[in-house]
């Protein structure tokens, strides 16, 4: 559900098919980040 950049029937939580699950997960923080990618570089920090 979270891949899926467009949908109409896997989540009602969308903008006409826009998949709003899909951009609360992977938005971009002020650097341009998206939100896996910082996830994945503090866990890379902490090892």
């Amino acid at each position: 559900m979270i891949l899926d950049r467009r949908t109409d029937s896997l989540t009602d939580f969308r903008d006409g098919d826009r998949n709003l699950h899909y951009l609360h997960v992977n938005k971009t923080d002020k650097a341009g980040l998206a939100k896996p990618a910082m996830m994945h570089m503090q866990q890379n920090r902490q090892n």
